[in-house]
């Protein structure tokens, strides 16, 4: 027997189990639930947006996820979902017009560079976020958020 095809044969019989353990679904063993709600502002729909769960600081496990708001709604599936927990939520969207940042007291969304789009949303519902969800393991994870114009 070659000696080339008898380890080949060692390593897919060394990493069957391993593969078999880890499945195909690149699930991380966590115990992720689905997130659904949606979003107002000034008592309309939310047409065009997105929103994001960040892990408050005593949260254990530091899982983040997001979803994009469409027509006022948004949905998060089991396998992106978050783990039971406190979460803290922003929510941003972007007109279609941009504007140049010019000095340090231009609001700045993390991330983008010296020219973005005008954020739509105030500071206190993304950037300075005061929105909270607290995700559960038996329950509704349903989360509405109605924001206002200053």
């Amino acid at each position: 027997m070659n000696h080339r095809v008898a380890w080949s044969s060692r390593r897919w019989t060394l990493a069957a189990p391993l593969i078999l353990v880890l499945g195909c679904g690149g699930g991380d063993g966590l115990q992720r639930m689905p997130i659904d709600g949606s979003v107002t502002f000034d008592g309309q729909p939310l047409e065009d947006g997105r929103i994001q769960f960040f892990p408050d600081p005593g949260n254990p496990e530091p899982i983040m996820t997001g979803a994009p708001i469409v027509s006022g709604s948004y949905s998060i599936s089991q396998a992106e979902g978050l783990v039971p927990g406190s979460y803290i939520v922003r929510i941003s969207s972007a007109s279609g017009e941009e504007v140049a940042v010019t000095g340090e007291g231009d609001a700045q969304m993390p991330g983008l560079g010296p020219i973005h789009p005008i954020e739509l949303i105030p500071s206190k519902y993304n950037t300075e976020s005061t929105l909270t969800a607290e995700v559960t393991s038996d329950g509704s994870n349903t989360f509405d958020y109605s924001l206002e114009k200053d």
